[in-house]
């Protein structure tokens, strides 16, 4: 496997002290014929503009655009089939958005923390809404439902902070017939057998248009517009070769990556190596902070923390392949979700130094059987261990009756 500097990869720059990931601006175009966008495809990649699917599409897999899209609004095909949950999850700049009938089903948090749509249509033919759908959409003034769903999940539409109308197309006994646990929180918000002022509101993305990719010059497409072409199998976007097309789906070609972070680093930025495929990483003595995310989905068993490290952040190991990994004692406090859901863990160890565990750190471990906590921890918040594996929780400080107590109710429901 090759050893890469972090100073070589195009998709991560140094900016003074730091490690991030490197955005990207432009437009994507995703040619006719692809049927699918994989999961994390362009889940934070960069901050597009505008975003062309083509009249083939009838997949966008789970988080595909998810904090990557920056445009106000986009097209979504009509031969579109499923969108995977989070698909445009935290897009911050999108406004409008008609979801086509042939979908049957918005899937759960697919357009949450949207915090700037403001309309949304639904067309005929949709069925289901699922939970959080379009929660935390703060300005989501006008929503139109079709008659034809039958089904709306819990918090589809919390969070909304401004004065709102549903635009319902069936009729009153129509309404009260969906499936909706929170219908009468809203019924008041509801204008019956009637649609939205299209003309006023509803606005449309970019449309595709056949570029003849197959006779354009990489270069030129690289130099030019920023659009993704198959080109012999492979995608040509911005000088990058880790999306390939196969079998009519665009996706990631995740190849395994080991990554030695050189020069003088003392932070590694939110999400800077997420969903990333990293086997192995080679950290720096300098490192001080790991923040949110930054190594969520790391594919390595191991990874070397550095002894002067201060910070792991919320979240900064979650879904990660780990088997083993020790805390140095400059970490005062472990964060919220740090190693959450790292269902390979089995041995961590912590160093004396180390005062706080906080809430859901180690949530969802189930292979930890055993922890050992030293004399300098202090507090251990709720749900610390939830969902994990531990048969046992040794504290070290014998005189520390509280502490004892509080795991011992802790190892109790874990029984549970």
């Amino acid at each position: 496997m090759k050893r890469e500097l972090i100073g070589d990869l195009k998709r991560f720059k140094v900016n003074g002290n730091s490690v991030e990931k490197r955005q990207i601006y432009g437009e994507v175009y995703i040619p006719s014929g692809v049927r699918e966008i994989s999961d994390y495809c362009f889940y934070r990649d960069g901050m597009w503009q505008a975003i062309c699917l083509p009249d083939t599409l009838e997949k966008i897999g789970e988080l595909a655009f998810a904090g990557g899209f920056y445009g106000e609004s986009i097209n979504l095909p009509k031969t579109l089939k499923e969108i995977g949950r989070g698909a445009f999850n935290e897009c911050p700049n999108l406004k409008y958005i008609v979801v086509p009938g042939n979908l049957k089903k918005i899937s759960q948090m697919c357009f949450n923390f949207c915090y700037n749509l403001v309309n949304v249509t639904i067309d005929e033919g949709v069925q289901e809404i699922g939970d959080f759908a379009f929660s935390f959409c703060r300005k989501l003034s006008h929503i139109q439902l079709p008659s034809t769903i039958k089904k709306i999940g819990k918090n589809a539409f919390s969070g909304i902070k401004v004065d709102y109308h549903i635009y319902y197309a069936g009729t009153k006994k129509d309404f009260e017939n969906i499936d909706w646990i929170e219908r009468n929180k809203y019924v008041d918000k509801v204008i019956f057998e009637k649609k939205m002022d299209e003309n006023e509101f509803v606005k449309t993305g970019l449309d595709c248009v056949d570029f003849g990719y197959d006779e354009m010059d990489a270069k030129e497409m690289i130099a030019g517009r920023n659009i993704i072409s198959r080109r012999n199998g492979v995608v040509i976007a911005y000088g990058r070769d880790d999306l390939i097309i196969k079998d009519d789906v665009i996706m990631r070609r995740n190849e395994p990556k080991h990554i030695i972070i050189t020069r003088d680093i003392v932070s590694i930025e939110d999400f800077c190596f997420d969903k990333e495929n990293l086997v192995a990483v080679e950290l720096p003595d300098t490192l001080k902070e790991i923040k949110f995310h930054s190594f969520s989905g790391f594919a390595g068993e191991s990874i070397t923390l550095p002894k002067g490290l201060k910070k792991i952040g919320h979240s900064a190991f979650i879904n990660s392949a780990i088997k083993k990994i020790e805390v140095p004692g400059s970490i005062k406090a472990i964060e919220g979700m740090a190693f959450g859901d790292c269902v390979d863990l089995e041995e961590v160890i912590l160093n004396e130094g180390t005062e706080k565990i906080e809430s859901f750190a180690f949530c969802g471990c189930k292979k930890l059987k055993s922890i050992r906590l030293p004399k300098s921890i202090v507090e251990v918040q709720a749900e610390a261990f939830r969902k994990c594996g531990l048969k046992e929780i040794i504290v070290e400080d014998d005189s520390n009756e509280f502490l004892k107590n509080k795991m011992k109710m802790v190892l109790e429901k874990l029984k549970l």
